[in-house]
This record gives structure tokens, sequence and C-alpha cells, in this order.
């Protein structure tokens, strides 16, 4: 934040946003400096002592549990929507996970529980691997990757997956497949919905890679860090 000479820091205020100020009354905020005004709490919500700086500043009420906020406009305490989460009890407000990460579900209480969605990849000229979103954490639910690979005229591709870790259940959720190219009816060369301990290795000329994660809270797919080289 810059602040320029002469003007009201934040959780002050005056008519014209310069000096002289006034802290903000008991019941506002303001988290700027310069300002001619204060941001009221709402909700008939009061703050412990003039000049605060933040919305956070703003009591409750009631004591919300860690995951649930207190909303102003209903008055009671409410459930973190997914994508947020709050770690504190008696808050106000819930934080959004950062960059390209989400929650599985609503009322997280803890930020470790913000995963990764994208489906990343590092592809060279000849070595390069393939990572289920999240790696080497726990993958997200609902997440669906697809690589393609494809290898230059007269080489070969050799995939190796070290081991798979999936969540076991008696329906086929969570899976990893490989087919010989991106085509849904293509020859399918790997496909597994369990564990598999031991390495696997495919060479092709071509290969397309997926990853599905079903809605039912997953669990660390340990093995899904798959590396890749050509063959002269």
């Amino acid at each position: 934040m810059i602040i320029l000479l002469g003007q009201c820091l934040p959780g002050s205020f005056s008519s014209t946003g310069l000096q002289p100020c006034t802290p903000c009354p008991f019941g506002t905020y303001q988290p700027e400096a310069g300002h001619t005004h204060c941001v009221s709490c709402g909700g008939g919500l009061r703050t412990r002592s003039e000049g605060s700086t933040s919305f956070a500043h703003c009591l409750t009420p009631m004591r919300c549990a860690p995951g649930t906020f207190y909303n102003i406009s209903r008055h009671k305490c409410t459930t973190c929507p997914r994508g947020t989460y709050q770690e504190n009890s008696a808050m106000n407000y819930c934080i959004n996970c950062p960059g390209s990460t989400s929650t599985d579900e609503e009322g997280v209480s803890d930020s470790n529980q913000c995963k990764d969605l994208l489906c990343r990849s590092q592809i060279g000229d000849r070595t390069g691997y393939i990572q289920s979103p999240n790696f080497p954490g726990e993958y997200p639910a609902n997440a669906e990757c697809t690589w393609p690979i494809r290898a230059p005229t007269g080489r070969k591709i050799i995939i190796v997956v070290p081991e798979i870790f999936l969540r076991t259940r008696d329906t086929c959720g969570d899976e990893l497949t490989m087919r010989k190219n991106s085509s849904p009816s293509s020859p399918m060369l790997f496909r597994t919905c369990s564990n598999v301990s031991r390495p696997i290795a495919f060479t092709v000329p071509t290969q397309n890679f997926g990853f599905i994660s079903s809605q039912i809270q997953p669990i660390l797919l340990e093995g899904s860090e798959s590396i890749m080289q050509l063959i002269l």
C-alpha cells in the first residue's frame, strides 16, 4: 500500500481524506488510506475498538465453528462455500483458495484442502512427465485429465508408471487409462481403477493418457507421476 504524505491512514477518515483525521467509529472500518468515510460492518455488528482497518475486525454475535462464518444478512452461522475455507472460529468471512486451487466440498476448515485443479505436464523433445492434479497430494474429486502424447516420425514412446494408488471401491469410480490415440474408441492399452504396486511400462508411437476421479472424496494418488522417454 502506498500512502501519500498528509493522507489519512487506514482506520481513519476526514472530509477531504487528508489530515487532520478522525478514527473510524465503533462498528465501522476503513482498509485504505485517504478516504472521506468509513465502511459499516452491517448487520448490527460492532468492532472491538475505534480505528478498525478490516471487516475481519467486525465482531460476530455468535461463535461460529471453523468451516463456517457469521452471515450478516441471515444473522446466523453459514457453511463456507466450495472453493473457500475458514480455519478459525468466530469469523465473519471465509478465505478464497489461492490460484487454481479449490475444495472438494463446502465447510472446509483446513487450507490444505485447497487442491490444485490443473492437469500438469512437462513434455520435452526426448523426456517429460505428466501429473494428476495436486500431485503429490490428494487429487481432487471430479477431476478429468487427458494428455495426448505423440512421438516424432520414426520414434516410439516409453511410458513408465512406477506405481498407482487409487481409492478402492466396489464400483470403478477413479480410473487411469491409456489408449493408442485420442479417440475414445481407440484400442485401450491399459486401464485400472485399483492399486498397482509394480511399475508398468508401454512402448508405442502415440498414446493418450487419461485420468478421471469421481465425486467421492479421493485419497492420495502417489503413483500419478509418469515418466516418458523417446526411443531413437
